[in-house]
């Protein structure tokens, strides 16, 4: 029994993984996700709920609910300008727009039927990372941007806007204009130094020619469409200015030694030459000095007052024997 339920259990596992897809997007980019019935029952709820990646709340968030007795779907109050849809109750398409760090987390569709347990049809997983790209450039250097849409929209038209980094200006100004029923973009005449390259309203890459100062800042890439507004990419480009000073090394000074400025050297050297011997050699001279006036002084030493010729009388010690008195022969 025991293998047999391990074995359920892991085909339970392998089916939940299997139906579980995983997205890797940016700040601000769109996201469709498709909840459609899994199963022929006649399911009365559809809910999309929403679980942080970090489990900062233990309990599901609900996003979307529709009844399948009527029309159209409610969404809730912290998702209204952020979720669009389109479908009907058995296979809705959910699209989130404009996404950002509060909504990575793990997404589930599940239809509901009163009185029987709840059926998870779809999870999807969502991973959203800061979407702004930051260049560092030089002034004279050139920079291609690439504006793709972000979902499936029929959108009008594409916008490509600026924004200093000082806020200089409180709104955006617009570069570029492509609207979808043309073949071409139009670019304001401020900024002359555009070229649009190879590309579709979809996916079109725009090169900044000869940076300046003047185009440091912020550039989004918006699609828009009657009563909507996605921003797809956002790139922040930091100019500098273009130092073309060179550093020359500057070159050691040759000395010109004259020839009195030798003769001096040589003089000085050779007075301390003169000075040190005659500080080393003149205490032994003094020494020596000092000796020999004290010869003088005593005068020759009297060979009388020597040591050396006086002697002492042995004689006048007795002489003890050492094997004792002599004994004389009695008469």
């Amino acid at each position: 029994m025991r293998p047999l339920f391990c074995l359920f259990l892991l085909f339970g596992l392998f089916v939940s993984s299997e139906g579980t897809e995983v997205y890797f997007l940016k700040e601000g980019e769109c996201i469709s996700l498709t909840c459609s019935k899994c199963t022929q029952e006649n399911y009365d709820g559809l809910y999309l709920y929403h679980r942080f990646l970090d489990h900062r709340y233990h309990k599901e968030k609900e996003v979307l609910f529709f009844n399948s007795r009527f029309p159209k779907p409610s969404v809730r109050s912290d998702f209204t300008h952020k979720v669009d849809w389109n479908g009907s109750f058995s296979n809705l398409s959910i699209t989130i727009r404009n996404l950002s760090a509060n909504n990575e987390g793990v997404y589930r569709c599940v239809y509901h039927s009163q009185g029987k347990k709840d059926t998870s049809c779809q999870t999807y997983i969502l991973h959203v990372k800061e979407g702004t790209e930051v260049y560092f450039l030089m002034e004279g250097e050139d920079i291609s941007l690439t504006c793709s849409q972000c979902a499936q929209e029929n959108y009008d038209g594409l916008y490509l806007y600026h924004r200093f980094l000082d806020h200089r200006y409180d709104e955006e100004k617009e570069v570029l204009f492509f609207n979808s029923r043309f073949s071409e973009a139009s670019v304001r005449s401020d900024f002359t130094d555009i070229d649009v390259g190879n590309g579709s309203f979809s996916n079109l890459s725009i090169t900044i020619r000869n940076l300046s100062a003047n185009n440091e800042g912020v550039y989004s890439c918006v699609y828009r469409s009657y009563g909507k507004k996605d921003t797809c990419q956002t790139y922040i480009l930091h100019v500098k200015e273009q130092k073309n000073d060179t550093i020359k090394t500057p070159e050691p000074e040759r000395c010109h030694v004259s020839q009195n400025l030798m003769t001096a050297v040589i003089l000085v050297c050779l007075f301390f030459s003169v000075v040190i011997a005659f500080i080393l050699l003149f205490p032994r001279v003094k020494q020596r000095v000092k000796k020999e006036n004290h010869t003088e002084e005593n005068g020759p030493m009297n060979p009388q007052s020597s040591t050396e010729y006086v002697y002492e009388d042995m004689r006048k010690n007795p002489v003890y024997s050492r094997v004792g008195p002599v004994q004389r022969p009695q008469a």
